[in-house]
């Protein structure tokens, strides 16, 4: 069980590592939220998107686990927090 939990953390992070050297698509000049949905295999992963101009935070429940990703766009930064696991990546 911890193994699976290590390996999706290690997962979640090789998500971020690229895309702080990828532009952020949809760097939009106002605040806004919306309700991000994502199909990936014929999975459905669903959350919420909160977004101020050069910041977004993605949150995310993948596998039962809520995580939350801190985006910084102006510093090319990431951070993946698991509260169930009292982590942060």
């Amino acid at each position: 069980m911890f193994l699976r939990l290590f390996l999706l953390a290690g997962l979640a992070v090789s998500l971020i590592a690229p895309a702080a050297h990828a532009a952020i698509v949809g760097d939009a000049s106002v605040p806004y939220s919306a309700t991000r949905i994502v199909t990936v295999n014929g999975k459905i992963y669903e959350g919420k998107v909160f977004h101020i101009p050069g910041k977004q935070r993605h949150d995310a429940d993948i596998k039962g686990i809520p995580m939350v990703f801190i985006l910084d766009i102006a510093d090319g930064t990431g951070t993946v927090m698991l509260s169930a696991l009292s982590s942060y990546i």
